[in-house]
């Protein structure tokens, strides 16, 4: 009876433990630090911005480069690579408020935002995971980005809302021979090096 209650406890602490195991695994986080707490907070702001909106309401907004993190300036030249990042894309193709501002040279100059938040989260079995088996992997998040041009401290253009309002990833990643995988890898490596 005792060897029953024994073997039960320690069954039992076993399946705890393995049922706990999924917590150990790693997870990731990456938030772009913004004013702005989701997708819809900033997108409602963004749409308020038309051609004349002050640079001060951009600021009164959120949208100033020197008391909000992670909003690039970008000068005229940035505004030309952004738009014509090859030749294929000609400056008449352009939007003539865009055009505007690049021939404006040192006049104008945009602010690049990119708001994010992001987490990774791997989920499963956490023997399999470590043993480099099988990893699942969960992205949940948003991401946001505009641009917004300014010539004389007045807004000419900005760009349509872009981004992922909601971002949900399973990725699933399986190496049939778990930790001995990368050994493929590292003999291929071996032999070319002999080969040269």
């Amino acid at each position: 009876m005792k060897k029953t209650i024994g073997y039960f406890l320690l069954i039992s602490a076993l399946f705890i433990g393995l049922a706990g195991c999924a917590a150990v695994l790693p997870s990731s986080k990456t938030t772009v630090v913004s004013p702005w707490q989701n997708f819809k907070d900033i997108e409602m702001i963004y749409k308020k911005i038309v051609p004349g909106t002050t640079v001060q309401e951009l600021k009164q907004w959120g949208f100033d480069p020197y008391t909000s993190p992670n909003i690039k300036i970008l000068n005229y030249r940035d505004i030309a690579v952004y738009f014509m990042p090859n030749a294929s894309i000609q400056m008449s193709d352009l939007p003539e408020a865009v055009q505007l501002a690049i021939k404006a040279k040192d006049r104008s100059r945009a602010y690049l935002i990119q708001p994010s938040d992001r987490k990774k989260k791997r989920t499963g079995s956490f023997w399999l995971d470590t043993a480099k088996f099988k990893r699942l992997t969960n992205e949940t998040g948003w991401q946001f980005q505009g641009l917004i041009i300014i010539v004389d401290d007045n807004v000419v253009y900005k760009t349509p809302v872009s981004g992922d309002p909601i971002i949900n990833t399973k990725n699933e990643q399986k190496n049939p021979l778990g930790p001995f995988q990368e050994l493929g890898d590292w003999t291929i490596g071996i032999g070319k090096g002999f080969i040269k």
